[in-house]
């Protein structure tokens, strides 16, 4: 099992978890589903997502992803990330934790994370 991680908030996580696929508004927008290895989630969560009180990672078994996953630069800094390219199936996401932002505007991952 190859475990990635997307980021997204509890009100787009909720429209969605009744379904059988998730749709990040990138995929309208951008043509995918961003996500990131785990070493990148912390840096991501701080760019994307500043100014959010909650967030929520999910860990996605990318062996069980229906769409396909192509592990891109888009940053230019020759590190990849993988890109789901079609809606995420549900059933591909194994484990979630929501992140609370401190009040310091900083993100409280749980230790070993």
């Amino acid at each position: 099992m190859e475990i990635i991680y997307h980021i997204t908030t509890r009100k787009v996580w909720d429209k969605y978890s009744k379904k059988r696929s998730y749709r990040a508004d990138s995929l309208d927008s951008e043509g995918f589903i961003h996500c990131s290895p785990k070493d990148r989630v912390r840096s991501s969560a701080i760019k994307f997502f500043r100014g959010e009180k909650k967030i929520l990672v999910l860990f996605i078994d990318s062996k069980k992803v229906k769409s396909e996953i192509i592990w891109e630069d888009s940053a230019g800094d020759n590190f990849l990330f993988p890109h789901i390219y079609g809606e995420l199936n549900i059933d591909a996401v194994v484990e979630m934790f929501e992140i609370i932002c401190n009040e310091d505007g900083l993100f409280i991952f749980p230790e070993g994370f």
